[in-house]
């Protein structure tokens, strides 16, 4: 726990959690974050560079409009998506099926295997700069997904302020005019069945 009171890394609270997805992230939890990482953290401070950079809110209780932060290395979503997948679900149980913003991704698939589960891949409407990750039908949660190509202190800002306790900011003002950055996208077909809409 950092003094910002923000939880770092994988989490394996009480919740029952699958033996296979709990040896997946301790695989990762290894090699993960340091303890007690500050919102000011260079990137080698956050993980090395295999790993997911991933901040999560500490009580998991949906008061704020975030649940946590995400920082992704790449736009590449097949490489990315694992390693976030393994890491939140050993904090929340099994991921069932993701929806994304489809413009700040390259190639993005339908379905993704992690784990040996089959996740399914939607689109996230009208949320630029965010990804669901769904337990179930009304038990979705949210993460900022900080751009890449974000410079450390400015990503380090606003993970930590996403990832406060009871936070409404929205994604559009906490990451600024990078959030308007997106790759050069040849996003293949997505079922409009996959699609999901925050209520938050």
């Amino acid at each position: 726990m950092s003094h910002t009171g923000i939880r770092v890394g994988v989490a394996l609270g009480s919740r029952p959690i699958s033996h296979r997805i709990r040896r997946a992230a301790s695989a990762v939890s290894e090699r993960y974050f340091p303890a007690e990482p500050g919102p000011e953290a260079e990137p080698e401070h956050f993980a090395t560079d295999c790993l997911p950079r991933l901040v999560i809110e500490p009580t998991m209780a949906g008061t704020g409009l975030f649940d946590g932060a995400w920082w992704p290395r790449s736009h590449d979503i097949e490489t990315e998506l694992p390693d976030l997948i393994t890491a939140f679900a050993a904090h929340v149980g099994r991921i069932r099926r993701v929806a994304v913003d489809i413009a700040a991704w390259l190639d993005t698939p339908r379905l993704i295997t992690v784990n040996g589960d089959v996740v399914r891949i939607g689109w996230l409407a009208a949320s630029p700069g965010t990804i669901s990750l769904s337990l179930g039908i009304l038990d979705h949660r949210l993460l900022l997904v900080v751009p890449p190509e974000t410079d450390a202190s400015a990503a380090a800002a606003a993970m930590a302020c996403a990832a406060t306790t009871g936070n409404r900011t929205p994604a559009g003002e906490l990451l600024g005019p990078v959030s308007s950055i997106s790759p050069v996208s040849s996003v293949g077909p997505v079922s409009p069945v996959s699609s999901i809409s925050s209520d938050r």
